[in-house]
């Protein structure tokens, strides 16, 4: 069959694949239109959405089973295929496809690590199930799967019925030494260049590890448009007021889009976003899971700019904010909520 392969900034194209063999309870669609999400133009035009970069061929889609059967070819180094490794997950789960990975790696591997990064984003994908599925059969498989989320989702994946989850741990907010490599290894994966005295304002204006997600989106925005050779630029940093600013400027934006879209104003709009608000202990602004029945359809099409440029996660059944950073660091929402909260 023919698929649609990204293969970095402005280059897409069409690859002859395997057709795919459906499995129990699976039947095989012929797709005649699809629809085109944010994410995969930042994908085609910036070779990246956010902290996703392009590194391998992949086709965008919500099928992290599919994601796992390519990642795990790669793993083999071309002695598995695709599509067939998709079907044994989805029929017999991690057992014999980890066996084979692991027979291939030779004598001496015992057991296959599996990492699953930012598992929350799992809660978003149509394929969350089947997923979970090939999960539960790590039991029986030489495999040690470790995830990473955040804390304030943990209740979501242990919740999750018949799924053995060993004792979390939580991680420490990051060092100093820490944060410049967060800025310093993806620019080296993306090929970008960034000199030393722009690190160091970048770590000097996150402050503490908690800080994290301001220095996400900054990286961001200092790298859209860019490509590789190009270099993350001082000029723009300044721009974007810094750490603090490029949050508050993401979300400036997507209140100018609800407002323009939906019709609303700047005060229905934000009265809207205090629907995902709750009062922590210390009556302090904390993020509130929001289930989507209970808000009206204006209200959630006012979100969707919002959604776009990950302030919020759309999940299954509910909407909530990426991180309370937004509500402490943005002045609008900020006073909105002291105005209601008093």
């Amino acid at each position: 069959m023919k698929a649609l392969a990204i293969h970095g900034k402005e280059d897409i194209r069409w690859e002859d694949r395997s057709d795919p063999i459906p499995g129990d309870g699976e039947v095989r669609l012929r797709v005649g239109y699809v629809g085109i999400c944010g994410s995969d133009l930042h994908y085609y035009f910036d070779g990246a959405n956010g902290e996703n970069v392009v590194r391998e061929p992949f086709t965008p889609g919500q099928d992290p089973v599919g994601g796992l059967a390519r990642a795990i070819t790669v793993a083999s180094g071309g002695a598995l295929e695709v599509a067939a490794v998709r079907a044994r997950l989805v029929r017999a789960g991690l057992l014999g496809v980890a066996t084979d990975l692991l027979d291939a790696a030779g004598s001496s591997a015992r057991r296959l690590l599996m990492v699953v990064d930012q598992f929350e984003e799992l809660y978003v994908s149509a394929g969350q199930d089947r997923f979970l599925d090939v999960l539960r059969s790590a039991a029986d498989a030489p495999v040690q799967v470790v995830a990473t989320l955040r804390s304030s989702d943990l209740d979501l994946l242990l919740a999750e019925p018949d799924l053995p989850v060993a004792e979390p741990r939580i991680l420490r907010p990051l060092g100093r030494a820490a944060l410049r490599a967060v800025i310093e290894e993806p620019a080296k994966v993306a090929r970008l260049t960034v000199d030393d005295e722009l690190i160091a304002r970048m770590v000097d204006d996150t402050g503490d590890g908690d800080a994290l997600p301001l220095l996400a989106y900054t990286l961001a925005e200092l790298a859209r448009g860019l490509g590789p050779g190009d270099a993350l630029a001082a000029e723009r940093y300044e721009w974007l007021d810094g750490v603090q600013g490029a949050l508050c400027r993401q979300a400036e934006a997507a209140l100018a889009e609800a407002e323009q879209s939906t019709g609303r104003t700047r005060e229905q709009v934000l009265d809207g976003l205090l629907a995902l608000v709750t009062v922590d202990a210390q009556r302090l602004p904390a993020p509130a899971r929001v289930d989507r029945t209970s808000l009206s359809r204006e209200d959630a099409a006012a979100l969707t700019p919002f959604v776009e440029r990950r302030l919020v996660t759309e999940e299954r059944d509910s909407y909530r904010f990426v991180h309370e950073m937004v509500l402490a660091n943005w002045p609008p929402l900020r006073e909105r909520f002291v105005q209601e909260v008093g």
